[in-house]
């Protein structure tokens, strides 16, 4: 009597720590939760490029959105959402090329690029730091008409958003599935319509993006993307341009912390 007492204690005593536990033959196996997991100290800061995502707005931007807030200011001069992400990272090596990257839930541009399923991603210069808390640290949808929005507080800071131009434009094809195509290839009106996006100017690199699939990670959602085309700012013409795979800026420049902007650097000035 008093084993079997012993044993609904025990057991009584799981399930009051929220354990998942299941009969496995004659032996119990219990599979702790995260929300079961004792409290860790958090893993140590490292310093990451920090990436922008510049998705397009459109029709269907809130039908993917976990907000209870809705986009209703969609226009000509918002037809362009843009954040700072918060982790993004190669995943292969061989073609296709794989990213993820990470994005806030309840944000317009995780909306937006979960909707299109289009962005360019854009790696900051070393002197564009003061750009994370305009893009940053907060959602399109909170910005009201009393509040300055992401456009025009880039555009103060002179980083006024460029149409994409030669790089490539985004297309909506029937069904609501997007891509990103170069503007010299032919349209066909009948089955899609072109979606201008605007890009920051300046950056150290460009890629477009585009969803392969999604899953939720706690208070983000994962995008696993392919690597559509990569390309870089040109000052002459002020605009990105295309890169091949033989170019000097694709093979030989590295990509440190002398040109671009790292997390390390935002906790130097105390922006993060």
């Amino acid at each position: 009597m008093m084993l079997q007492l012993l044993h609904w204690c025990v057991r009584l005593m799981l399930l009051i720590l929220q354990p998942s536990y299941y009969a496995h033959g004659s032996k119990t196996t219990i599979a702790f939760t995260a929300s079961s997991s004792p409290p860790i100290s958090p893993p140590p800061p490292i310093s990451v490029p920090v990436w922008s995502l510049a998705c397009p707005l459109t029709p269907n931007t809130d039908s993917t959105s976990t907000s209870k807030q809705k986009n209703t200011n969609i226009n000509d001069e918002t037809r362009t959402s843009m954040n700072i992400v918060t982790f993004a990272t190669p995943v292969s090596v061989l073609p296709p090329k794989l990213w993820v990257v990470s994005l806030y839930l309840d944000t317009m541009t995780r909306d937006a690029f979960l909707s299109s399923k289009v962005g360019v991603l854009q790696l900051l210069s070393k002197d564009q730091s003061a750009l994370v808390p305009l893009l940053g640290k907060q959602s399109g949808y909170c910005v009201t008409t009393d509040v300055v929005g992401k456009r025009e507080a880039c555009k103060r800071v002179n980083m006024e958003w460029t149409e994409c131009c030669d790089f490539g434009l985004v297309e909506e094809e029937e069904g609501g599935v997007g891509y990103v195509r170069s503007i010299t290839e032919t349209m066909t009106p009948s089955s899609s319509s072109s979606l201008p996006i605007d890009i920051l100017p300046k950056c150290a690199s460009y890629m477009k993006l585009k969803v392969i699939n999604t899953m939720r990670a706690g208070d983000h959602d994962v995008a696993l993307c392919q690597v559509i085309q990569t390309g870089t700012w040109d000052e002459s013409l002020q605009r990105v341009i295309p890169l091949s795979c033989s170019s000097e800026d694709a093979t030989s420049r590295a990509m440190d912390q002398r040109r671009v902007l790292y997390t390390g650097q935002l906790r130097d000035e105390g922006i993060i």
